[in-house]
C-alpha cells in the first residue's frame, strides 16, 4: 500500500495486533485491553467494554466506533467522519493520517480509556485499610488503583472532611 506524501500510520503498521500493541503502549495499560480476532472483524475492547472495530479492505483502514465520547475528536483527526447507519451514528477514525492527528487521536485513546476504566471500577465501598495514611497525606494515596473511584472516604478529603490521622477535622458528633 502506498502512502501519500506528508501522510503516516496512526499505529505503525496495518496487522491487528501491530495496531493493538500501538493502542496498549499509548494508553499505558496491557492488561485491560483485549483484542478479539475473529473471521469476519476484529474488535478492541477497554475494560471488557468493545470500543473500537478494526476496518481494514482494500478501501479503508479504520477504526469504528459508536462510542460517541469519541465523536468531539473527529474534527481534530484528518480523514476521521461521522456516519449514520441504521438510525445509530458511529465514527470512522483513520489509520493512515496526516502528524498532527496523530496527537488526537493518541489524546482520544488515552481519555476513552480512563472513561472506561472509570465506568468499569464504580462500586463503592467505605476506605481501604490505608485510610489513616491517606489521611495524613489529606488525599487518596492509591490513585492508580482500580478502585480508586469507588473509594467514599477519597470524596470526604476531596471535600475537605478527615476523619483520621494527625489531620482529623471532624469530631465524631460532626459525622
Amino acid at each position: 500500500m502506498c502512502i501519500p506524501m506528508g501522510m503516516v500510520y496512526t499505529f505503525g503498521g496495518m496487522e491487528p495486533e501491530t495496531i493493538f500493541q500501538k493502542i496498549c503502549s499509548i494508553v499505558g495499560n496491557e492488561q485491560d485491553i483485549t483484542i478479539n480476532i475473529a473471521k469476519t472483524t476484529t474488535s478492541i475492547s477497554f475494560c471488557k467494554e468493545k470500543v473500537f472495530n478494526i476496518r481494514i479492505n482494500s478501501k479503508t483502514q479504520c477504526l469504528d466506533t459508536e462510542t460517541t465520547f469519541v465523536f468531539p475528536y473527529v474534527s481534530r483527526i484528518a480523514g476521521a467522519s461521522l456516519h449514520t447507519s441504521d438510525k445509530k451514528t458511529y465514527a470512522q477514525i483513520p489509520l493512515v493520517t496526516d502528524e498532527q492527528s496523530v496527537s488526537a487521536v493518541n489524546e482520544m485513546l488515552r481519555e476513552l480509556f480512563q472513561d472506561c476504566f472509570n465506568r468499569q471500577n464504580a462500586v463503592s465501598f467505605g476506605c481501604c485499610n490505608d485510610h489513616v495514611r491517606c489521611s495524613d497525606a489529606r488525599r487518596c494515596l492509591h490513585e492508580d488503583d482500580k478502585f480508586y473511584l469507588g473509594c467514599i472516604y477519597r470524596k470526604n478529603l476531596e471535600a475537605g472532611r478527615i476523619f483520621y490521622g494527625a489531620n482529623r477535622n471532624v469530631e465524631d458528633n460532626q459525622q
